[in-house]
């Protein structure tokens, strides 16, 4: 069947999910691998809750309003436009280590951010309960995937545009010890640590529409 959905007031890790006078909500980070692998979300099953109309008026952002993941973006890319002259006088320097070093620097960096992702995850949770326990909503048992070849375009274009920048950066500063692509990789990584949640978009697509299959 074909649901709408829709963002939450400051909350990226739910969404409401209603047709008609059935509304739900969809837990987007029930499970942690679709943060690090955000395409799995199409594949494995979800978990949403239903809730009456009085809960979800509370919790409910305007669309409009709340394209969330562009902005984070454009964010990213601004903040990188301006960063790049101010640290200009970088672009030439090498970091005086060795490449084992460098690795250590990445691997203390990743931890950092992949923490900070994870706090994120829950401080969401808890904003949530200050309207509503989910824990306590009867919860259905479902898959989600898009229904137009667009909304699978949009995320995996934007998805895969972050990865190269990652990827790019981790390899260039392995190789060169380049100050830069350090910066760059602090940059991407959480980007695409954020990114995780346009997989389910109310701004994607031709129609506002994707399709849920019940499971139990």
């Amino acid at each position: 069947m074909d649901y709408g959905v829709s963002f939450l007031t400051r909350n990226m890790r739910y969404r409401i999910v209603q047709k008609g006078d059935e509304h739900y909500i969809l837990d987007m980070e029930q499970s942690i691998w679709p943060i690090f692998i955000p395409f799995l979300f199409w594949v494995i099953p979800q978990r949403m809750y239903k809730v009456d109309a009085k809960i979800v008026k509370q919790l409910k952002a305007p669309t409009s309003g709340s394209n969330n993941s562009i902005a984070i973006v454009l964010i990213g890319a601004g903040g990188a436009a301006i960063l790049t002259p101010l640290v200009k006088p970088l672009l030439n320097v090498a970091l005086q280590s060795t490449a084992l070093v460098n690795l250590l620097l990445l691997i203390l960096s990743t931890t950092i951010i992949v923490s900070l992702r994870i706090y994120m995850r829950h401080s969401f949770y808890n904003r949530i309960r200050k309207t509503v326990d989910v824990q306590e909503l009867d919860a259905v048992t479902i898959k989600v995937t898009p229904k137009y070849f667009k909304q699978y375009s949009d995320a995996i274009l934007m998805i895969l545009f972050a990865s190269v920048f990652v990827v790019g950066s981790i390899y260039g500063f392995l190789k060169m010890g380049n100050l830069i692509l350090l910066v760059s990789f602090i940059i991407f990584l959480p980007m695409l640590l954020i990114l995780s949640s346009i997989v389910i978009h109310p701004n994607f697509g031709k129609n506002n529409l994707y399709r849920v299959t019940m499971l139990k």
